[in-house]
């Protein structure tokens, strides 16, 4: 009996454990995190404080421009890879007789396909 009590209380710690990290997870995104440094500097009020939250929020607006650079980055590698197998960009088909060609020779340039 004892055993099970023990295993019941150490599931019912986990549960909440993974409760509390997972929502504190969802509530750290970059905005989040600069408005804890605004309340945080609004109950300091110092000089010091308001640096501190001048450089949370410019961390938070460097990570968006990071991300904003990896969706830019990350579309136009995709738009080289469709170039370089020459996937139609406006259907998002390819030739048959391309398909086929690039099947039977991968190692080949596309543009070698295409001219020989």
């Amino acid at each position: 009996m004892s055993r099970a009590l023990w295993a019941a209380a150490g599931a019912v710690v986990g549960v909440v454990v993974v409760r509390k990290v997972t929502s504190s997870l969802r509530r750290a995104t970059p905005e989040s995190v600069a408005d804890a440094g605004a309340r945080f500097a609004g109950a300091v009020g110092s000089k010091a404080s308001q640096g501190l939250t001048g450089q949370v929020r410019r961390l938070a607006d460097n990570v968006a421009d990071f991300a904003a650079a990896v969706r830019e980055n990350a579309a136009e590698r995709e738009d080289l890879l469709r170039s370089a197998l020459g996937v139609d960009v406006e259907t998002g088909g390819i030739d048959p007789d391309d398909a086929r060609d690039l099947l039977q020779h991968p190692t080949q340039r596309h543009e070698d396909r295409r001219a020989g």
